[in-house]
């Protein structure tokens, strides 16, 4: 679920319905964004997630954690999600032009994994198509770190568009992919506008049916259909899409 440019009451606001949204459409768990590392709002979030029944099963980190006082606010959010009783948390790496700022943010998993280990959530960066050979920068990371409660979040969106393949993303990092997020693709990340997009499986062009044969083979955990919070009108209509194929054998 994708907070986007909301203030933090419209952010409880469309939290809210959203999570509302999720209980009468039967999820069993959501995904949260951490844009406002305040407790107060994730007190709200908490009281929600337990009033509607819908499990706060990953946070997805802000985008610009690792460009601020980088270590107290990693940390914050760490603390916040074993408040939610996260299982998992997601992170945007840094453009690895900026190798002082890559190697410190390699610094913070690894001083954070002995809290991750106790509080049981794994750690792990997703696939974001602004770094070049993301997939080899990935399975280096992953192996230098070497730890269970660190890994990969999968987004198939950015698996096609930087023209690789689930395939290949089990291939190489196989075990070390802990967290999947599912959208769409049609060929292009941006509508008519220059706005960001975030398409609903079964809109786009991907072959979900191949995907998901795939990641039933090597993957065994809960899936994520990351959305836009503040447009969830068609998820019904995914969720039964997606549904359907994971019931074909």
């Amino acid at each position: 679920m994708v907070s986007g440019k909301l203030n933090p009451e419209m952010f409880i606001l469309k939290t809210r319905e959203g999570i509302e949204y999720f209980s009468q459409l039967s999820f069993d768990i959501c995904e949260i964004y951490l844009r406002f590392p305040k407790k107060e709002y994730w007190i709200s979030i908490s009281n929600l997630s337990k009033k509607f029944g819908i499990p706060i099963y990953s946070a997805h980190f802000s985008k610009n954690i690792f460009h601020s006082t980088a270590g107290s606010s990693f940390r914050k959010h760490l603390l916040i999600a074993d408040y939610l009783q996260c299982s998992v948390v997601v992170v945007h790496p840094p453009d690895l032009s900026n190798r002082v700022l890559y190697n410190m943010t390699k610094k913070l998993f690894q001083e954070n994994l002995s809290f991750a280990e106790e509080h049981n959530i794994k750690m792990t960066v997703e696939n974001v198509p602004y770094i070049p050979n993301c997939l080899d920068h990935l399975s280096d990371l992953v192996t230098q770190i070497n730890s269970e409660f660190f890994g990969v979040t999968m987004d198939t969106e950015f698996v096609y568009s930087t023209g690789e393949t689930v395939e290949r993303y089990f291939d190489i990092l196989d075990d070390y992919i802990l967290h999947i997020h599912l959208r769409d693709y049609d060929g292009s990340p941006f509508d008519r506008n220059g706005r960001r997009r975030y398409l609903l499986p079964g809109r786009g062009n991907l072959d979900f049916s191949s995907i998901l044969m795939t990641i039933k083979k090597h993957y065994h955990s809960d899936l994520i259909i990351e959305a836009p919070i503040n447009d969830l009108k068609k998820l019904d209509t995914s969720q039964q899409f997606l549904r359907n194929l994971l019931k074909s054998p």
